[in-house]
């Protein structure tokens, strides 16, 4: 993938992945942190800072927390 990251249409098809909205984004962010270990946490938060992830997770995905996370688990 490292190679791809200057690549034109890679950055195009990246740009139509985004979530929708800031909403979207803590509910992926939430997902992904979901059942995850420590491997991967550190790795998300690498790539997006750790204060960022905790607000959106804590603010903006209560729903994904209140109401997919007990059934995900």
């Amino acid at each position: 993938m490292g190679a791809l990251e200057d690549d034109p249409e890679w950055k195009a098809v990246a740009g139509r992945m985004r979530p929708a909205s800031i909403v979207d984004a803590a509910n992926a962010l939430a997902w992904m942190q979901d059942g995850a270990g420590e491997r991967e946490r550190s790795s998300l938060r690498a790539t997006v800072p750790g204060p960022v992830v905790t607000l959106l997770t804590l603010l903006l995905a209560r729903r994904y927390r209140r109401e997919v996370a007990p059934v995900w688990r």
